[in-house]
């Protein structure tokens, strides 16, 4: 059985996990919430309407958190290939959640 190691805490307070065992890293799932305000990603359709709790520079994000189910609304990065990792870093380009949103975009060729 593969051991699973926690890599990072979503700021809706879901873990995402990866095998500690494979060096291949496995396409994250792609998320189901956006922030209207700081675009932060989240997995926990539940918190739909509620406000963002991310904070920055010492303030709250005044942003709501929006549906983002749709299977357009969302593209694998370019970077990471979904994975959310470059090597052992986590990715720049979508903050480690392996996706883009794309609502209201056009999709990368």
């Amino acid at each position: 059985m593969l051991g699973r190691e926690a890599i990072q805490q979503c700021g809706c307070g879901v873990l995402v996990y990866r095998s500690v065992e494979s060096p291949y890293m496995a396409k994250q799932p792609a998320p189901v919430t956006i922030c209207t305000v700081c675009c932060r990603a989240g997995y926990n359709s539940i918190i739909v309407g509620t406000l963002c709790g991310r904070s920055y520079d010492g303030k709250r994000c005044g942003g709501v958190i929006s549906s983002a189910i749709q299977e357009k609304d969302w593209a694998e990065c370019p970077s990471c290939q979904a994975e959310g990792w470059i090597g052992r870093n986590s990715c720049a380009e979508c903050d480690g959640t392996g996706w883009s949103y794309m609502r209201g975009r056009r999709a990368p060729n």
